[in-house]
């Protein structure tokens, strides 16, 4: 694999487990102040996954292709493919 690619893939996994993490925490959270600061650093963070999945595509060994396959990159970090499964964030945009 590309350095580049691999990195971005790393970057965007990892994001994309703390945006889970995030997004768990925020359904469950019952303080409004917290749920608040919680929501700012998930859209954050949503903002962040945007930035590295355009960086993923500019990368993708597969030329002019949207589809970035992550195998190779979730297999040497011994992870699921559900790790990278997108989940809309629940009540957390556009709930104001």
């Amino acid at each position: 694999l590309d350095l580049g690619f691999h990195h971005q893939a790393l970057l965007y996994i990892k994001y994309l487990q703390i945006y889970h993490k995030l997004e768990d925490c925020h359904d469950q959270m019952v303080h409004p102040q917290k749920q608040r600061d919680i929501k700012q650093v998930l859209e954050a963070v949503i903002i962040r996954i945007l930035q590295l999945k355009a960086k993923l595509i500019e990368f993708n060994p597969r030329i002019m292709n949207r589809f970035v396959a992550l195998d190779e990159v979730l297999t040497d970090l011994k992870l699921n493919p559900e790790v990278v499964e997108w989940r809309g964030p629940r009540g957390v945009l556009g709930d104001e």
